[in-house]
């Protein structure tokens, strides 16, 4: 190939891949139903620890797929535990639900995550300020029933799925990788979803939208 034409290939090339990363889309909130008839129970609890989601009516929350072993953990981990420090004072909520279903990136059993994220990552003795569940299936057969509302009003954040996905089967409003993120209005209705790549900032313009709302 000569070397003109080779660049001018690779040039499509990175173009290809940056648009299949859409990042932030505005989702359906006028979808039927809201977060509050769902429920989770936290990753060192038993089923009678389980959180009703009913308990933030009026707040917004932020729902999120998280990994103890990806590239992001550290600072997706650190960067959750600053949003509810920012917002301590107003009523948001994260909601933290670790999956297996990306790579295997979740490799401790429930009641081994915590120290997972005390020892390993973020390490340092983090201890997470919000609601850690227990392994969820965000994706596939057996997804949860809240994955499948939360999703239900949001189109994709990325085109292309990920070589390293263990489910079956692949729909177009799956989540590609962790750290993908829905932003939840203080009706319980989903607003806003973000591939893992979004900055924090345009997060946070959203979060202080909806709780001006």
């Amino acid at each position: 190939m000569k070397p003109f034409l080779a660049i001018i290939v690779a040039l499509s090339v990175a173009g290809l891949a940056k648009c299949a990363i859409i990042g932030r889309v505005v989702c359906d909130s006028s979808i039927a139903g809201d977060i509050y008839g769902f429920g989770a129970t936290p990753v060192n609890g038993t089923i009678a620890d389980r959180i009703s989601f009913d308990v933030y009516q009026g707040s917004v929350v932020l729902v999120t797929n998280v990994a103890s072993y990806n590239t992001r953990s550290t600072s997706g981990f650190l960067e959750l535990n600053d949003l509810m420090s920012q917002y301590a004072s107003q009523p948001f909520m994260v909601l933290a639900f670790p999956s297996t279903q990306f790579n295997r990136e979740v490799p401790e059993s429930n009641d081994e995550m915590m120290d997972a994220l005390f020892y390993v990552r973020p390490g340092n003795g983090f201890v997470p300020t919000f609601p850690v569940f227990q392994k969820t299936l965000v994706n596939g057969d057996g997804e949860d029933a809240f994955f499948t509302f939360i999703k239900s009003g949001c189109s994709y954040t990325e085109e292309e799925f990920n070589v390293d996905l263990e489910y079956s089967p692949m729909t177009v409003s799956d989540f590609r990788q962790p750290f993908e993120k829905i932003l939840v209005g203080k009706d319980g209705k989903p607003y806003f979803r973000y591939h893992a790549s979004v900055d924090v900032s345009v997060v946070i313009a959203d979060i202080d939208a909806l709780l001006a709302a």
